[in-house]
């Protein structure tokens, strides 16, 4: 988690931590970057599932230099409810609940997104990553220059840890090679980084931000395959439509609780 709490400082009013069990809890200054940082959580840590439950309201008790379990008010009951609300759902793995009648919309548009995201299979998963790094979705200047340095710490991480080394040397035991061992010194790309603005798209319709010009071109430098082949895999995962989702989103929420 201190990774994406140093990625996320400026929006945090309390650290993100482990507060019981397997259970994490946080406080944010917007359900914009609440959302953002637990979409790019889901991302690093697939293929576990994930339950969460996002409560806006107010946040009657303060206590200084204490953790986010030492607090409380109406936003943390409202979160209560709605993880409790989830685990009990086979059809939503996220849920927001403010009390407000738009609750039913803002989660519907997360849960589409959500869901599928978890139903990629690992490399496409590892394409999603890879496009959040070099074109990550933002709004309101959450994504820091710092951001896609401090991905690919996370990704180097959460590949030594004891689970993913696992499951690396089961896939190199059947001759499947480990997305992230790339052919190519793919940090030339992390000065590149450049976020795709959810707030200021162009005057339209319908949203296409998602689909950015480059991308699969930079993708199969990075992951040492042809450019038809990744244009295939972004198609056929979805990923464009699960960018854009996310955009949608994003719109949703700053549009009825702008910070």
């Amino acid at each position: 988690m201190r990774g994406l709490n140093v990625l996320f400082q400026k929006e945090l009013a309390r650290e993100v931590y482990f507060s019981a069990g397997d259970e994490v809890q946080g406080l944010f200054n917007s359900p914009t970057a609440a959302f953002l940082y637990l979409r790019l959580f889901n991302m690093l840590i697939f293929p576990v599932e994930t339950k969460a439950g996002l409560g806006i309201g107010t946040w009657d008790i303060k206590v200084d230099d204490a953790s986010t379990a030492a607090q409380d008010g109406r936003a943390y009951h409202n979160a209560r409810e709605a993880i409790d609300a989830a685990r009990n759902s086979f059809e939503y793995s996220i849920l927001l609940l403010s009390g407000e009648a738009d609750d039913v919309f803002v989660n519907s548009s997360m849960n589409f997104q959500t869901v599928l995201t978890g139903k990629l299979n690992e490399y496409q998963n590892q394409l999603m990553i890879l496009s959040e790094i070099l074109f990550p979705i933002d709004i309101h200047d959450i994504i820091t220059p710092a951001y896609a340095q401090t991905i690919s710490r996370l990704i180097t991480i959460r590949n030594d840890s004891h689970y993913y080394r696992g499951r690396q040397q089961n896939r190199r035991r059947i001759n499947k090679r480990y997305p992230f061992d790339l052919q190519h010194n793919w940090n030339d790309y992390l000065p590149e980084c450049s976020p795709v603005d959810a707030e200021n798209g162009p005057s339209q319709f319908f949203i296409t931000e998602g689909k950015t010009r480059g991308l699969s071109t930079k993708l199969s430098y990075m992951m040492g395959k042809s450019r038809q082949s990744i244009d295939k895999t972004l198609k056929a995962a979805g990923i464009y439509e699960l960018r854009n989702s996310a955009i949608a989103t994003l719109r949703l929420l700053n549009t009825r609780w702008r910070m």
